[in-house]
C-alpha cells in the first residue's frame, strides 16, 4: 500500500511538472488539459474513495502552492472529486474509451461547476470563475475528454505500481 501512494505521489508530481512547464508554456493552447485530475480520477477508480481523497487533497495542494488561487481551494475541489470518483471504483469498468471518456467530460464539468460554487463565498476576483460557455471551458473539456482514455489505458501499463495489492482493477 506504501509503494501506491508513493509512486502515485510521484507520478503526480512529474505530471504537475509537465503541466505547469511545459503544457503552460504552450501559446496557442486556450486551457491546459487537467492531467492531474485525471491521474486522480484513475487513482480513484481503481483503488477507491479513500485512495481517490488522499492523492486528490495532495494534488490540490500542489496546485495551491503554483497558482494564485487561496490555499485550499484546489485541495477542497479535488478532494471532493477524488471521494466520488472513488465511490464507483467496484461498480464502473475504466477500460475502454467511451466511459473513460465520459467520465473525463463529467468530472471536468463537475469541477467547472464546485469551482463556481465555492467562488461564491469569495470576495470578486479572488478565484477565477468559470464561464461554462467560453471556449477555454469548451477546450478544456474537450481535451480533457479526449486525454482520458489515452491517460488511462497509459496508466494502466503501471498497475503493478498504482493500484493496491487485493483491490480489483
Amino acid at each position: 500500500m506504501f509503494k501506491t501512494y508513493v509512486s502515485s505521489a510521484l507520478l503526480l508530481l512529474i505530471l504537475l511538472i509537465i503541466e505547469t512547464t511545459v503544457l503552460a508554456n504552450i501559446v496557442y493552447l486556450p486551457a491546459v488539459p487537467d492531467l492531474m485530475l485525471i491521474a486522480v480520477m484513475y487513482f480513484a477508480f481503481k483503488n477507491g474513495a479513500l485512495t481517490g481523497e488522499i492523492l486528490g487533497f495532495f494534488s490540490g495542494l500542489l496546485l495551491d502552492f503554483l497558482s494564485g488561487a487561496p490555499l485550499g481551494l484546489n485541495c477542497l475541489i479535488r478532494t471532493v472529486l477524488g471521494y466520488v470518483c472513488g465511490l464507483f471504483d467496484k461498480t464502473l469498468n475504466s477500460s475502454g474509451i467511451l466511459l473513460p471518456a465520459l467520465l473525463g467530460l463529467s468530472v471536468t464539468l463537475i469541477k467547472f461547476l464546485l469551482t463556481n460554487a465555492v467562488a461564491f463565498f469569495y470576495p470578486q476576483g479572488q478565484i477565477l470563475v468559470f464561464n461554462i460557455f467560453s471556449l477555454r471551458c469548451a477546450f478544456e473539456l474537450g481535451i480533457n475528454t479526449i486525454m482520458n482514455p489515452l491517460m488511462f489505458a497509459f496508466f494502466s501499463l503501471f498497475d503493478f505500481l498504482l493500484i493496491k495489492k487485493g483491490t480489483p482493477g
